[in-house]
């Protein structure tokens, strides 16, 4: 099911601008998935506050499994058919599981706004808060010499500052600002297909 979304992308380029939840403008294109016929949008849109959290989610995993993110977040180098964040992670189920009790409505719906367009990443690498090289990496697979890849989504931000969200392609995460760290109040299992 998974593997069929991975054939045969047609790139269409819709030249165009959007303003999304504070975000910059930034531009917007398009591409149909020949598979199911869905047309998906994606923008060039991590910013600051991304790498900031992504970083310290990195920093946090055990060195071997430090290295190479996918370009495109959060479904990897190809969207699948039919699912939406909103859908395959309503608030109300969210709040439902132990680990994600305190989440903010106001950090949810920042998650949501700041993931309506598929993110590619505008760089190749970055370094994370502790010195972590970490590369940005377009194949389906990573090099088998290479640990894991992972995909992270921006991160949804309350609007005081101090609350965010982060998922992988199956788990939710919930963080609280301390200082100038993040520290994370809880995590679930959330499959994104």
């Amino acid at each position: 099911m998974r593997s069929a979304c991975y054939i045969c992308l047609i790139l269409i380029v819709l030249p165009g601008s959007c303003c999304v939840a504070g975000d910059e403008k930034a531009e917007v294109w398009s591409e149909t998935n020949t598979v199911c016929g869905i047309v998906f949008q994606f923008s060039h849109n991590f910013d600051g506050l991304d790498y900031s959290l992504i970083g310290q989610f990195i920093d946090r995993m055990p060195p071997s499994r430090i290295g190479t993110l996918f370009y495109r977040s959060p479904y990897g180098p190809t969207p699948p058919c039919g699912s939406t964040w909103s859908k395959d992670m309503p608030y109300e189920d969210l709040r439902s599981d132990k680990g994600m009790a305190t989440i903010r409505r106001d950090t949810y719906d920042s998650f949501i706004a700041r993931n309506r367009y598929i993110a590619e990443h505008a760089t190749n690498s970055f370094t994370t808060p502790a010195g972590h090289a970490v590369r940005i990496i377009r194949k389906s697979s990573a090099d088998p010499r290479t640990p894991r890849t992972l995909t992270l989504t921006r991160v949804g931000i309350s609007n005081d500052g101090r609350q965010a969200l982060i998922c992988t392609d199956s788990f939710a995460y919930l963080y609280e600002k301390s200082g100038d760290r993040w520290k994370e109040l809880g995590g679930v299992c959330r499959w994104v297909p």
